[in-house]
């Protein structure tokens, strides 16, 4: 069975290191300067149990200790950066020396560097404290696969996109594709499939019996969220605070009358008993408080209510229904049942 190999920065503390190879860190900045680029190496060898380990440290601004089963030998590299020239007021080309230990793990850890910060992200494991050491392995493995499935689908997205923009440039049609998820989106969408199967198997049945114009047309595959992504503009990303701020303001909610709540036309997703995605919004009032304070309650009430007129409390935009509510009114407004947990995921 093949061996993994082992490349990477390790501390200086502790078991694998050789006193030999550690430096000591210089406080002293002129003295530190002396020492940039002092570098020493030791190899392990005659060791059936870990062939051809390599340590070696570097004095960079502060001393680098590494620890490698990949590399053969110490070596510099020359290394070219463009920087900016005062002497000659633009910008050149400068070589530098690197060494092969930090060049090589520079080059070829970044897929790793990635997968760990995506698998970070959206990880249940922050909360969670658990003495059972299988328990940490089981999360990460499962945290690898949702990445790695991500990734999947990320590259699959811009496959098919290609794909069919290719096609189209030829036969001279127009089309488009479902909004691609967010890594948060991907990710709920895998948790709530792996709660609710049969859910998911239904939604697919669905998808399979349109055809790819119906598709495009639906702007989303979710079988969950019941935010209509067609209200929301595709160039728009709500993932980052600009987009969600420039969201808020070009878009108006929609107005909270006797007449519109009687008809229900403003908001047909109302009571659907599903969640409801939402952003919060600041300086604004709670437009059912204001509508109950305004036409439901008599004046003993508003007496004692007097808030509810300018309720301006944890407010948050309704992305379905298009209206500012409440955490209280948010949950009145919908018909939520709080009893109700499987409704409420989907189920």
């Amino acid at each position: 069975m093949a061996k993994a190999l082992a490349h990477g920065v390790v501390r200086t503390t502790g078991r694998g290191l050789p006193p030999s190879v550690r430096q000591l860190e210089e406080k002293n900045l002129k003295e530190a300067m002396k020492l940039r680029g002092r570098t020493a190496a030791a190899r392990l060898v005659n060791s059936p149990d870990c062939p051809d380990l390599f340590a070696c440290s570097v004095y960079d601004t502060k001393p680098v200790h590494m620890l490698s089963t990949v590399e053969e030998s110490m070596y510099w590299v020359t290394k070219k950066r463009k920087v900016w020239s005062a002497v000659h007021r633009e910008i050149q080309e400068m070589r530098h020396l690197r060494l092969n230990f930090i060049d090589d793990y520079n080059q070829n850890m970044n897929g790793a560097d990635i997968a760990d910060q995506l698998r970070n992200q959206y990880r249940p494991d922050h909360w969670m404290r658990n003495r059972k050491w299988w328990w940490a392995f089981f999360i990460w493995g499962i945290g690898m696969a949702s990445v790695n499935a991500y990734k999947l689908y990320d590259s699959m997205y811009d496959e098919e996109k290609r794909r069919r923009a290719n096609a189209q440039r030829r036969s001279g049609s127009r089309g488009g594709m479902p909004r691609k998820w967010t890594h948060l989106e991907f990710m709920t969408e895998l948790v709530y499939d792996l709660i609710f199967p049969g859910q998911t198997s239904v939604h697919l049945s669905r998808i399979g019996e349109l055809d790819d114009r119906s598709i495009d047309s639906t702007r989303s595959l979710s079988s969950f969220t019941s935010v209509d992504d067609a209200q929301l503009e595709e160039e728009i990303d709500l993932d980052c605070d600009s987009g969600r701020e420039k969201y808020l303001e070009s878009t108006q909610p929609n107005h909270m009358t006797r007449k519109a709540m009687d008809s229900n036309k403003h908001w047909p997703k109302r009571f659907d008993g599903l969640r409801h995605a939402s952003l919060p919004v600041t300086g604004k009032i709670c437009q059912y408080c204001k509508f109950q304070y305004t036409h439901d309650f008599d004046d003993r009430q508003r007496e004692a209510n007097p808030k509810m007129l300018r309720n301006q409390a944890n407010v948050r935009r309704c992305l379905v229904c298009n209206v500012n509510l409440c955490p209280i009114c948010e949950i009145e407004f919908h018909g939520v049942r709080m009893c109700e947990s499987a409704k409420l995921l989907g189920k």
